[in-house]
């Protein structure tokens, strides 16, 4: 008995040593991911004397809020804001609801030439971006779909629907088929069925998906710098960086400034839906 006692002592503290050793693990990653943060957060608030600092100081001792007020003042930021949201938004809209049609259609038909289609539509994201993007642009210059809102969000919605449709399906696919089977018996058709029993089930996963929209859209550069031309139709990344970066100097403090409050509405996003982001994206683990 004092044998067994002893053992249990000695897996209990073998238990501990391996969950305190995985903390400092988790905490060395931790500061390692959100270091890069810190030092953006730090060269908005530094003054300019102290920015080629060597050594750097790692502390901020001195708050310098000109970046901040630089941003406010000049109208041509908060339009760049004004742009990225409008098409955040519309490619969030189209690519969610092309892409529940087709995750819906993947999920639950069984056609000919289904597997070949999914395959295609997922490898669709292996293609440059750059490569496409020049087929894309001349046609945008015929079509009159340069400097719009519909030309952004039609390419952002190109890239973002293949791994769009593939989180939805994957989560149509943990939805049982028996709970359509049993809606249709109660007189509901397949349209109805699917907005009133599986898309409210497939929320998660829906929001999941909407989640990686807006974060593609939000960050887009090259599609924004390309297809843009006027400074009133840009959008955040691409403005700024055209606003701040020249030909002999790097306006580093505004530039960090701005980054700084690009990234808020991301974070917000994320801690807001979080559980759900999760939820949709490992939803597919569960029943292929």
């Amino acid at each position: 008995m004092t044998r067994a006692f002893s053992l249990k002592i000695s897996l209990k503290k073998r238990e501990e040593r391996r969950k305190l050793i995985l903390f400092f693990i988790a905490l060395l990653a931790s500061c390692i991911l959100l270091f890069p943060i810190y030092w953006m957060v730090r060269i908005s608030v530094s003054p300019q004397d102290k920015l080629f600092a060597m050594p750097p100081d790692l502390i901020i001792t001195r708050i310098n809020w000109e970046g901040y007020q630089s941003f406010f003042t000049r109208p041509i930021f908060l339009r760049f804001y004004l742009n990225s949201i409008i098409v955040a938004i519309g490619t969030v809209l189209l690519s969610l609801f092309a892409g529940t049609c087709a995750g819906y259609s993947f999920s639950r038909f069984r056609y000919k030439g289904r597997k070949i289609l999914m395959v295609i539509t997922l490898s669709a994201q292996m293609f440059p971006w750059a490569l496409l993007l020049i087929s894309l642009y001349i046609s945008y210059i015929y079509l009159g779909l340069l400097n719009t809102y519909l030309g952004l969000i039609l390419s952002h919605s190109t890239f973002a629907l293949p791994l769009t449709i593939w989180i939805i399906k994957g989560y149509f696919d943990s939805i049982p088929m028996e709970l359509e089977q049993s809606a249709a018996i109660d007189g509901c058709s397949r349209t109805q069925a699917l907005t009133k029993i599986i898309l409210p089930l497939a929320k998660p996963g829906i929001t999941a998906a909407g989640i990686y929209i807006f974060l593609f859209s939000w960050n887009d550069f090259l599609f924004g710098l390309t297809l843009t031309t006027k400074d009133t139709m840009r959008i955040l990344s691409p403005g700024i960086s055209m606003q701040f970066i020249g030909e002999f100097e790097f306006l580093w403090i505004d530039m960090m400034s701005s980054s700084v409050l690009i990234t808020i509405p991301i974070v917000m996003l994320f801690l807001i839906f979080q559980k759900y982001f999760i939820q949709g994206l490992t939803a597919g683990a569960v029943k292929g």
